[in-house]
């Protein structure tokens, strides 16, 4: 076992030639200020699925008191 360390990450073969090595974009000069945004929607959606949770939860519980 390698008992948590990840110092079997240094011996690995490389599986990819270095000629066919090519640049990976940072995306940084792409998206800018989309992360915020982005972050925003998730956090309007969670509200909303909660809200909709909440709201069957108390339907729910009036249809079980009837």
């Amino acid at each position: 076992m390698h008992k948590g360390d990840e110092e079997w990450l240094d011996n690995q073969p490389n599986n990819i030639p270095a000629r066919d090595f090519v640049d990976l974009p940072g995306g940084d000069n792409q998206y800018h200020n989309d992360v915020e945004s982005l972050s925003n929607q998730i956090v309007h959606g969670d509200n909303d699925r909660d809200m909709i949770a909440i709201k069957m939860w108390e339907d729910y519980v009036i249809y079980r008191q009837h």
